[in-house]
């Protein structure tokens, strides 16, 4: 049997005892003919945590990036992948937590495919359903538009059509071909995350792996969710204020929009959008 192997980037930020839950789901999956590289960027994490991860790396059971601070996710993706030594990188959040032979499945299908090809595993709710962002539609100013409507949900041709899938009609197969994906978890090949650029690092928090799936498109490559690789997904267990996530999230809308679209965003439509976002993020602040 063919080996295989692959680098997992883990970028930890307060994430609590989910990141060791993260980490020993991995650990599991590694036999023989699969090598799992496990590499923790820490951007911060309390000193109990702290003195874990000092412990599984002693043990060289990870890889321990830490002392840069907190550098954002795409930073820290970035990092972790320079510190890659296999060919396979998967970006996975620190609270995603892989049922039994997902890695296997993943990178199985993974070597099937073309060179330019990124897998996302099916990630799901703790409960089971389909996480909110999975599979998603390019990030356009008329797919965020959509997606701000309340009343979406009730008009199903622009439903299709809105930034978020979730909730749209499932085909009966096991792989899924999606515009763009959730940062969540992104599987693929070294050489084509290095060739992409890796992820911008203008980007703090959010919309980071929008982009990336844009650029991706843009150089002629797929998108697919494999629908047999599940990670339950404990959404938001960063100890993190919410007015803050609210605020880089809006930053980095306005950078992604000014980047790919930037003669529509100094256009009236374009400053109609700015307000739509200001008024969403001050909502959220709110809340």
């Amino acid at each position: 049997m063919a080996q295989l192997a692959c680098s997992v980037i883990i970028v930890s930020y307060y994430t609590n005892g989910s990141l060791f839950e993260c980490l020993a789901a991995l650990f599991a999956q590694q036999t023989d003919d699969l090598t799992i590289e496990v590499i923790v960027v820490d951007n911060g994490n309390p000193a109990s945590d702290s003195k874990r991860l000092a412990t599984l790396a002693a043990a060289q059971r990870i890889r321990w990036l830490k002392g840069q601070g907190n550098i954002g996710f795409a930073a820290g993706c970035n990092l972790g992948v320079r510190h890659a030594s296999t060919d396979t990188v998967l970006l996975l959040n620190p609270d995603c937590v892989a049922e039994a032979n997902t890695m296997r499945h993943l990178l199985t299908f993974l070597q099937t495919q073309p060179e330019k090809t990124l897998v996302s595993g099916w990630v799901t709710n703790p409960d089971g359903s389909e996480q909110r962002g999975l599979r998603r539609n390019l990030l356009t100013p008329w797919s965020l538009f959509i997606e701000m409507l309340p009343l979406v949900k009730h008009l199903p041709p622009l439903a299709r059509r809105r930034l978020n899938l979730t909730g749209q009609p499932l085909p009966p197969v096991a792989t899924i071909r999606v515009p763009a994906c959730s940062g969540a978890c992104m599987l693929l090949p070294k050489a084509l995350y290095e060739q992409l650029g890796g992820m911008d690092e203008g980007y703090f928090l959010h919309v980071d792996d929008l982009d990336f799936c844009l650029r991706l498109q843009q150089q002629g490559g797929q998108i697919c969710i494999q629908r047999n690789s599940v990670f339950a997904h404990y959404q938001g267990t960063s100890v993190v204020s919410g007015k803050r996530v609210a605020r880089h999230k809006r930053n980095s809308f306005n950078r992604y929009f000014a980047k790919h679209f930037p003669r529509f965003w100094r256009s009236p439509p374009g400053w109609g959008l700015r307000l739509a976002i200001a008024i969403n993020y001050w909502l959220s602040k709110s809340s």
